[in-house]
């Protein structure tokens, strides 16, 4: 039986799971320049069903913004090129757990393809807060999360804007973390190695 992603089959090589997968779409989070974020629910076929809630992040086509299809050439900037996102933050995962950096990352990071060639974000669904709607001790906390982060990223040759990192309240103890969560942002800054 093919592996299948919301009915259309995936690459075994970039394939999330090791077994049989079923995706349904609940609501739309929210919509930018790059594309769409949905909530969605994801039953793993295996010895014993699973089902876990994520985020898939649906990327435009290229013609969607003219203005913008200069992103996803090869010489410009990643904003739009899901793969080249996924390759940035694939890489920044393994040097944040070999150099023990303290980047914060959503726990699960997926690539997938659909049978029309694009391709998908799949990622751990974070319990994202408005952080100037908190108190100004949680409000510190973020800020103050953002920046270390954000001095971590520079020496290793990024310009990080403010908007990649996400606030993330703990449901169980309330503090509060910044997450790196927008990708693109990231890769729309990346600065080139002089190598």
């Amino acid at each position: 039986m093919p592996r299948t992603i919301g009915g259309a089959k995936l690459r075994k090589k970039i394939h999330p799971f090791g077994n049989d997968i079923a995706i349904q779409r609940q609501h739309q989070l929210g919509s930018g320049a790059e594309g769409t974020a949905h909530a969605v629910r994801v039953t793993i076929s295996g010895k014993e069903n699973r089902s876990i809630g994520l985020v898939e992040k649906e990327f435009n086509p290229r013609t969607v913004n003219p203005v913008l299809s200069w992103s996803v050439t090869s010489k410009g900037p990643n904003l739009m090129n899901p793969r080249a996102q996924f390759a940035l933050i694939e890489k920044l995962i393994k040097r944040n757990r070999e150099e023990k950096l303290g980047l914060r990352f959503p726990a699960t990071v997926r690539l997938v393809r659909k049978n029309d060639g694009t391709f998908s974000l799949l990622m751990t669904k974070l319990a994202v807060v408005d952080p100037y709607k908190l108190d100004w001790e949680k409000q510190d906390q973020y800020v103050t999360d953002a920046l270390r982060q954000e001095e971590i990223l520079k020496k290793a040759g990024y310009r990080v804007p403010r908007d990649c990192f996400f606030c993330v309240q703990d449901p169980t103890t309330h503090d509060v973390r910044a997450v790196i969560a927008d990708f693109g942002t990231l890769a729309y800054n990346q600065k080139k190695n002089k190598k």
